[in-house]
Formats: C-alpha cells, sequence, structure tokens
C-alpha cells in the first residue's frame, strides 16, 4: 500500500486462467494425436500403398513408442533432478 493511500496493482500469475490454458492445450493435443494416427494410415495405404494390415501395424508401432518414450523421459527426469 502507497502512503497516499492507494493500492498498488498487484500482478497475478496462474491461478484458473493458466489451468484453462493447459487443459485446452491437452486436449487439443489429443485431438492431434489421434487424429495423426487415422490420417497416417489413410496416407501410408494410399500414398505409399502399404497393405491395410502393415499400416495399421506401423501406426500401432508409432503409438506404442510415443507412450513409451513419454515414460522413458519421464524417468530420466526424475533422475538427472535427483542428482541436483
Amino acid at each position: 500500500m502507497a502512503t497516499s493511500g492507494h493500492k498498488e496493482p498487484s500482478i497475478s500469475r496462474g491461478g484458473w486462467s493458466a489451468a484453462i490454458f493447459i487443459i485446452f492445450v491437452e486436449v487439443a493435443e489429443r485431438f492431434v494425436y489421434f487424429g495423426m494416427s487415422g490420417n497416417l494410415i489413410t496416407y501410408l495405404t494410399n500414398e505409399l500403398h502399404e497393405p491395410i494390415p502393415m499400416a495399421t501395424k506401423n501406426v500401432n508401432t508409432w503409438v506404442g513408442v510415443s507412450y513409451l518414450l513419454t515414460v522413458i523421459g519421464a524417468f530420466i527426469t526424475s533422475w538427472t533432478t535427483r542428482k541436483q
């Protein structure tokens, strides 16, 4: 509070504005991720002329590696921050 009786404006960071933004970004990411899976099968079968079972196997491999790399990244991050 200033000496003249006026409040100084407070700077607010975070709160619900940040939470809503993070939730929106995560929902958008999921839409893009699953949309990419469907489009990838279409691309592999139409453009690269792969049979549907092989295209499905390749997309499932891509999805599995994506999830696995997330877990591996979490372990690496946990391990490196523990050392500090």
